[in-house]
């Protein structure tokens, strides 16, 4: 074999080893409590802790890929589990799920039903922290225009409906105030 031969031939295992290497799928260690757990579309929600290396500690939902495991978890059960994404980092779901503890079954909440305001009921006096650290109620801003954005900014992959600031801003000038009235007031 010649020396050009060996050479395509090494640099085409070298392109093999990285192509594979960059098309594994990346996994994490999770540790957490079930919050809640959706039937409809195979997903579980956990307050999980830190994940070093990937994300601060926080609560989101999971899609869980064998269905034996997402069967025998329920809300309040405590559990280790691998985050998995594919190869390209746009998909993502939880494998070897382990309970580790279900004693907080009896104490766990059923899952939370969502509740669409109508015209003119007030919604409930939650507390949220503002762009400067305070906490401030809905509760203070009784009678007044209120704008609410939410922003996550500790997300692993960008939030595609993740708004900007100066849209909202043009959006808020050009708010058609005579109509105040027909919107949501506290």
């Amino acid at each position: 074999m010649s020396l050009y031969q060996q050479t395509i031939l090494i640099v085409l295992g070298s392109f093999a080893l990285l192509a594979t290497g960059c098309n594994r799928a990346r996994k994490y260690s999770l540790e957490g409590r079930v919050v809640s757990k959706n039937s409809s579309t195979g997903e579980i929600t956990v307050a999980h802790g830190d994940i070093p290396g990937f994300m601060p500690a926080m609560t989101m939902p999971y899609r869980v890929k064998q269905a034996l495991e997402f069967e025998t978890i329920q809300p309040g059960d405590k559990i280790t589990a691998d985050i998995v994404f594919n190869e390209n980092g746009s998909e993502y779901w939880l494998e070897n799920v382990r309970t580790t503890d279900q004693s907080g079954r009896k104490t766990s909440s059923a899952s939370h039903e969502s509740h669409q305001l109508a015209t003119g009921e007030h919604p409930p006096d939650v507390a949220l922290v503002n762009q400067d650290g305070r906490t401030i109620h809905l509760s203070d801003y009784l009678g007044k225009a209120l704008l609410i954005t939410f922003i996550h900014t500790r997300c692993f992959r960008p939030f595609p409906g993740a708004a900007k600031p100066a849209i909202f801003a043009a959006r808020l000038r050009a708010w058609p105030h005579d109509n105040y009235d027909q919107c949501c007031k506290l």
